[in-house]
């Protein structure tokens, strides 16, 4: 595997509207998204891409305005700097097994310049490295999300998943899931979905 010229910075779980759009919780993420965009500006300036893991938003039914504009205003609009890669997750998803209606394609495919999201596995290129995304995994894209984990390529695989095994928070382990053995190809593979490292 070769060595990366620029750095990746990878976010995830943001879930934007948490807690009923609770205010506290909404200045909270603003907070949270100007030091992120701070850091990577000031410590971090070989920063070429950033992937979102998912879960950019919280609520799978719906969202309130202001949390779609503190997102846009904080975070979304900051990224213009960045090729922006965001994978779905399963908040960003209306039904349980279908990607047909989310908040992505809704709220921010189209919209930014710099931003693109994956509804559906998809290896990019980044300074020469290929790196498998893969969004949450549910009945629509099952079989096609099997295919490309067996048949890419790419040694890096960045995602949104549920594997058993491992602490969804603290003193939470994951009894479901995929089996990770299942992800035992790669050298690296990093999701979201999890509140812990």
């Amino acid at each position: 595997m070769g060595r990366l010229k620029k750095r990746i910075a990878l976010m995830g779980d943001t879930h934007w509207g948490v807690r009923n759009d609770h205010p506290a919780f909404l200045e909270n993420a603003k907070r949270s998204s100007e030091w992120m965009i701070k850091t990577l500006d000031t410590k971090y300036r070989d920063v070429s891409d950033v992937i979102h893991t998912g879960d950019l938003y919280d609520r799978k039914k719906y969202i309130n305005f202001e949390t779609a504009n503190a997102c846009r205003e904080h975070l979304l609009a900051q990224l213009s700097n960045f090729s922006v890669h965001i994978i779905m997750g399963n908040h960003d998803v209306y039904h349980k097994n279908t990607h047909e209606i989310n908040s992505l394609r809704e709220m921010v495919a189209g919209k930014f310049a710099t931003i693109r999201v994956y509804s559906s596995p998809h290896t990019v290129t980044i300074s020469g490295i290929p790196i498998l995304l893969m969004p949450w995994v549910c009945g629509s894209n099952r079989a096609l999300a099997e295919t490309e984990i067996k048949s890419t390529k790419a040694e890096i695989l960045v995602g949104h998943l549920e594997l058993s095994g491992f602490e969804m928070y603290k003193n939470v382990i994951m009894t479901h899931g995929e089996d990770p053995n299942a992800y035992n190809k790669f050298k690296g593979v990093y999701s979201g979905h999890y509140h812990r490292k």
